[in-house]
């Protein structure tokens, strides 16, 4: 580095900031870690029941997909943080940036692919609506990688012996790119704005003139609360973004997508539950009345199979058996 430009950031940012801020990172990053390890655990058992039992579909997929690639975005960013040594170059930095800033960007697409697929089974698997919303993913998350790329690309490290050896790694961002980092994380809110006004429609004209069932009471009592998390991290996200220029910036974005997998993840087996413990009700009922029931715990989630919206308002039975149906593919 440019001895005046490692004088000025040393200037701006003195040694003892840039070590606390190191410090908060690493408890940032402790706490996500923490974080992320014990939500597998307390879900693992559902994800054994609803996931690996059921048949190879593309909902299976991506909530694989979803479920794992935040334990890459972790490890590359905890390598990022323990590079604590004179000797670290600004090429292993920049490497470690990254990978780890694509696969936050990763996991924030294929948790909201999950999202995505959710108002497509309420379409009744509707052509034009699977055009539309294959059109808004693509563009939305080929915009953040773009300007992921262009904010990791713009990073500087800052490689002063002293100061490196005890803060190892330190993305400097320009100020020029707070708007790209700040446009970065509004996209996710403002594409999941959009899919919940398609949901809120969507459900009103096949609902309406239905009694609506447990199932579909969580299914858009999850939506909203889904979309009122995703907000509220973009907003932190951009706010913080403004103040904060230092490591614990660059894990916050990390936190960002790690929690948006999390989220994503539990939605689709609280779903897959309430779906196959209606199931295990419906066999019960089945049973008191003197008929034949399998066991509710060899009970298996089946794929789903959607036919075009009906213009027709739909009974009771029929809705319980739809929504029955919804959970299968959720």
């Amino acid at each position: 580095m440019d001895p005046s430009t490692a004088e000025y950031l040393l200037a701006n940012l003195p040694l003892p900031i840039w070590v606390e801020q190191k410090v908060v990172a690493n408890c940032l990053q402790a706490a996500i870690s923490t974080a992320l390890i014990v939500d597998y655990i307390e879900t693992l058992p559902a994800e054994v029941t609803y996931v690996w039992a059921a048949p190879w579909t593309m909902i299976k997929v991506l909530f694989l997909l979803a479920r794992y690639s935040p334990f890459v975005t972790a490890s590359l960013v905890i390598a990022y943080s323990f590079t604590e040594s004179a000797d670290t170059l600004a090429s292993t930095c920049d490497t470690l940036v990254g990978f780890a800033g694509m696969f936050v960007v990763v996991n924030i697409a294929l948790s909201e692919a999950i999202f995505f697929a959710r108002i497509y089974a309420l379409s009744g698997r509707s052509r034009h609506m699977l055009f539309y919303l294959s059109f808004q993913w693509i563009a939305v998350h080929l915009t953040q990688f773009v300007m992921m790329g262009i904010v990791v690309k713009s990073l500087t490290y800052p490689i002063i012996p002293h100061v490196t050896a005890r803060v190892g790694c330190f993305g400097f961002p320009l100020p020029r790119l707070i708007p790209a980092i700040q446009a970065l994380f509004s996209l996710s809110m403002f594409s999941g704005g959009v899919l919940l006004l398609i949901m809120g429609y969507l459900g009103f004209q096949r609902f309406r003139h239905a009694r609506a069932s447990n199932l579909m009471n969580i299914y858009f009592r999850d939506g909203i609360l889904y979309f009122l998390a995703l907000a509220s991290l973009a907003i932190v996200n951009i706010v913080l973004g403004v103040y904060i220029t230092g490591p614990s910036n660059f894990v916050i974005g990390e936190c960002q997508g790690i929690l948006y997998s999390m989220l994503s993840c539990r939605l689709l087996l609280h779903m897959r539950h309430v779906g196959n413990k209606s199931t295990a009700t419906q066999f019960s009922d089945r049973n008191q009345l003197g008929r034949a029931c399998p066991n509710p715990e060899q009970l298996t989630m089946e794929p789903v199979k959607f036919v075009s919206v009906r213009s027709v308002p739909l009974t009771d039975s029929e809705l319980g058996a739809a929504t029955k149906k919804a959970s299968e593919y959720l």
